[in-house]
């Protein structure tokens, strides 16, 4: 994937994510879409994980590579996340959503091609397509919301 393509990816995604949690009510945040998350507990997850990508990018500069990155280490992030996510306000968690997938998505779109290219050859295009961990959730809270 090129980079007017990422670029474009994530923008849309941004989109597709302010347009889905301004669908949402109050009852809705609240449903629970399995494994025993809330859609709040979703968006409050792709969060923190769009936050830690742009943390690690900023950290780690061009020299982010599989050898720094854990893959395990999700797991148990995401189990140790859980109880926090649970109690973080709906509200917040839209607000922090919306957030960090602008804050992501700008400093992806400022890295240089070597750096999308090396995250991509380690099969770790994550790093950068921010958009399709979005829409991963966004799929998951609809279905857990009848919408799908």
């Amino acid at each position: 994937m090129h980079r007017h393509e990422l670029n474009a990816e994530n923008d849309r995604s941004r989109r597709d994510l302010a347009a889905f949690t301004a669908s949402l009510s109050q009852a809705d945040l609240a449903t629970d879409i399995g494994g025993g998350w809330t859609v709040a507990m979703a968006l409050g997850h792709t969060a923190f994980w769009d936050l830690h990508v742009a943390s690690q990018w900023r950290r780690r500069g061009n020299r982010l590579t599989p050898e720094t990155w854990a893959d395990q280490a999700a797991d148990f992030v995401n189990d140790g996340l859980e109880p926090l996510l649970a109690a973080l306000p709906a509200a917040e968690a839209i607000r922090l959503v919306l957030a960090a997938a602008a804050e992501v998505d700008a400093v992806v779109a400022d890295l240089p091609d070597a750096s999308l290219d090396a995250v991509r050859a380690e099969d770790r295009g994550w790093l950068v397509d921010g958009w399709e961990h979005r829409a991963e959730h966004i799929a998951q809270a609809n279905r857990g919301l009848g919408r799908a």
